[in-house]
């Protein structure tokens, strides 16, 4: 595995000078990030779905065919102990690996993520090494630990979700199948790597793996003599072989499983039947045009700045290029994401990965940005733009004494002006400063130390202000309260019972409750003394005929709010008063 071997090996010397030193930073800025809040509470829907499978894998064996004790896509039918089939499983076995190894808890299932977010972090900065220098690389890789679709989006970096395992794995095959048409001697090793890398990208998330198929394509196109050969082959059957082998056991196990699968995760998102949000245009199903300076904040700006003046430049220096026709494709690798998802996604978190060639593209932008060329205009414009968006200078802004007849727009035009102006005079200085020798070599050697310490700079910036704020929803507290309450009351093999008006997202009630489920109607709350526990909603409670006392409620996202209730063996009717006290719960008698 030489290539394995070359990315672990990233502390060797090369051209005299260390990478260690951006590995440890790239490190330091990881560590001081992602270990932040990693036991707050889990959230209602996605990830603690997988983590619940986790879970069951550990306590109950359930590792090969994950299974949940309820299914809240499936209807109020899907509780009690099933099959979870929605997605493959190598996500779920990275979770319940960690928990085998830290315990079962939000922290360990969120490991996972948070190490192959490190992992592609330096494997974003060895593509932009190996592309454009370390600089951009190091750049890129701040910028994939640092953009807010990796780091706050609960579908990120952060959560016990899949995506950032399947895009530390599509981005490992894109960059071997780089370099193997790039490499005659090493490439039946390089694109096994990548066949091996795009299997276990499948078998993390299923068909949305395949838009790294689509990324691959112009190489595929332009060099496709490279792929004519034994490695081609042996790539491409272990990318078919590795997740097949997994889908072939299952489909034995459960009839139709593929094709339910490919129904919900492709068919019905392709056609609309999954819109989260209205899309700007009447094709989109989510809006992506609108929320992409927020997913990919706060570098969007920079990139598309970077988008139009890295190429421009490079084919402006170097014409017809190695160089202008890796850079062509990286452009084409965030382009064809977002054109992909734009008429086929509906949820934010499918543009993720535009999240490595916008870090290149920044790196580079910033690498390049200080010498004269059309990179100079574009830092200055995404330097702006991103300065724009910023709560602080907005404040100012509103703060400062304008005048009536000059409006805030105005204001912002006025400063975007003076930062341009001052940054083309300090890119452009030789044409002013005149041209003393020493006077040029003093000033190219400011120059370097003042872009590192520009890069350095806004770097700590965006370390300083990325947001620490727990993602887990007031819901997701909620419920993990009740459930701590009702650990306090109860022994593990307590049945919960959960009636229909109360089975849509109660993931997190779930998991830390971690008791035996059961569904029931009105009618055996009403007649069956064995129903001791009710998970139900609020409204509902009038119908029940028992005494009871209300252990604790909590909400549900958009729904609810639920009641657990803890049941009395008598009829109500039977009683003119109450013989089951309230319950205290947080001081407060219920």
């Amino acid at each position: 595995m030489n290539l394995l071997h070359r990315f672990i090996s990233a502390g060797r010397r090369v051209d005299g000078r260390s990478d260690v030193w951006y590995v440890f930073l790239i490190i330091t800025g990881w560590v001081f990030a992602y270990f932040h809040g990693l036991d707050r509470p889990v959230s209602l829907w996605d990830e603690t779905a997988y983590m619940t499978a986790a879970q069951f894998a550990v306590e109950r064996g359930y590792w090969i065919v994950p299974h949940v004790p309820y299914n809240g896509w499936s209807g109020p039918e899907a509780i009690g102990v099933q099959p979870f089939l929605l997605k493959p499983p190598f996500a779920i076995w990275l979770q319940a690996a960690s928990m085998e190894l830290f315990g079962v808890s939000p922290a360990a299932g969120r490991l996972p993520a948070v190490v192959c977010t490190l992992l592609l972090a330096v494997l974003t900065y060895r593509v932009g090494r190996t592309i454009y220098s370390r600089n951009a690389g190091f750049v890129a890789a701040v910028v994939v630990l640092s953009v807010t679709m990796v780091f706050e989006n609960y579908h990120g970096g952060r959560s016990a979700a899949m995506d950032v395992p399947m895009l530390l794995f599509g981005t490992l095959a894109v960059y071997a199948t780089f370099l193997g048409v790039r490499r005659d001697v090493s490439r039946i090793r390089l694109f096994s790597v990548a066949g091996l890398a795009v299997g276990i990208a499948i078998l993390t998330k299923g068909f949305n793996a395949g838009i790294f198929a689509f990324i691959v394509l112009p190489l595929v196109l332009i060099h496709w003599r490279a792929f004519l050969s034994r490695g081609a082959f042996l790539g491409v059957s272990l990318a078919v072989l590795v997740p097949l082998s997994w889908f072939a056991v299952v489909e034995l196990l459960h009839d139709g499983m593929v094709v339910s699968m490919f129904y919900e995760q492709v068919l019905n998102r392709v056609a609309g039947e999954k819109i989260s949000h209205p899309g700007t245009f009447g094709f989109m199903n989510f809006p992506y045009f609108r929320t992409a300076p927020t997913l990919f904040a706060p570098w969007w700006f920079l990139f598309l700045a970077a988008l139009v003046t890295v190429p421009l430049g490079v084919v402006v220096r170097r014409g017809r290029s190695r160089l202008t026709t890796e850079t062509g494709f990286v452009c084409w690798w965030s382009l064809v994401v977002f054109a992909f998802f734009v008429p086929t996604g509906n949820h934010r978190w499918y543009l993720m990965p535009m999240v490595v060639p916008m870090g290149l593209l920044c790196g580079r932008l910033l690498d390049r940005g200080f010498r004269p060329g059309p990179e100079a205009a574009g830092i200055a414009v995404g330097v702006w733009l991103t300065m724009m968006q910023t709560a602080a200078v907005g404040d100012a802004l509103a703060l400062a004494p304008v005048l009536s007849t000059i409006p805030e727009p105005a204001a912002r035009a006025s400063m975007a002006i003076g930062v341009l102006g001052v940054h083309i005079a300090v890119v452009y200085r030789s044409q002013w400063a005149g041209t003393i020798s020493s006077l040029t070599r003093i000033d190219a050697r400011c120059l370097t130390v003042g872009k590192r310490v520009f890069i350095a700079s806004l770097i700590v910036i965006v370390l300083v202000q990325v947001p620490f704020a727990d993602t887990g929803w007031r819901a997701s507290e909620q419920q993990e309260r009740v459930a701590d309450e009702l650990h306090s009351m109860t022994a593990p093999d307590t049945p919960v019972y959960v009636h229909s008006s109360a089975d849509v997202s109660i993931y997190a009630f779930v998991f830390h409750a971690e008791r035996p489920l059961r569904s029931v109607t009105i009618d055996e709350i009403n007649t069956d003394p064995s129903v001791e526990y009710v998970l139900i909603n609020e409204s509902e409670t009038a119908r029940i005929d028992r005494l009871h006392s209300r252990v604790g409620s909590m909400s549900a996202d958009y729904f609810g709010p639920y009641i657990l209730l803890r049941l009395n063996q008598t009829s109500a009717s039977s009683h003119t008063q109450p013989s089951l006290r309230p319950l205290e719960v947080d001081g407060v008698l219920r």
